[in-house]
């Protein structure tokens, strides 16, 4: 399977890897976002081993297949983070065009914070919009 790095390369995706801190404030910065009702009272949040699965399974609400491609690839495309599904790699992206994650465990979502798409490995696609 590819890394992202390899993806990356493929697509033409220019990208830089965050620092573990900056990385894992991105990424939590997501997390309060996208999926804060899986926020614990004591302020972890219970992600499980897949953050998709919560979309997959309509824990959390999301737009899904198809039709979540069809938004992703509608959007304007702008600077943007992609995050292993884990949270522990985070990059800051650029490109021409969104790339194609389908099948890797990847969150995607602009500079702006208007939008994600969580990708995973099972081939499933979820476009979400902040709660």
């Amino acid at each position: 399977m590819k890394s992202l790095t390899d993806i990356f390369n493929d697509q033409q995706v220019e990208n830089i890897l965050s620092g573990r801190k900056d990385g894992y404030k991105i990424y939590h910065e997501w997390l309060e976002l996208f999926a804060k009702e899986l926020r614990e009272p004591n302020g972890k949040f219970k992600t499980g081993k897949f953050i998709w699965e919560a979309y997959w399974a309509r824990v959390l609400p999301s737009v899904n297949g198809n039709k979540a491609i069809t938004l992703y690839q509608s959007k304007p495309v702008e600077e943007f983070y992609a995050i292993y599904e884990d949270g522990h790699e985070v990059f800051k992206c650029k490109s021409d065009t969104w790339p194609n994650f389908i099948s890797r465990d990847v969150i995607v979502f602009p500079a702006s914070k208007t939008w994600s798409v969580v990708f995973s490995h099972e081939g499933t696609v979820h476009y979400v919009e902040p709660q």
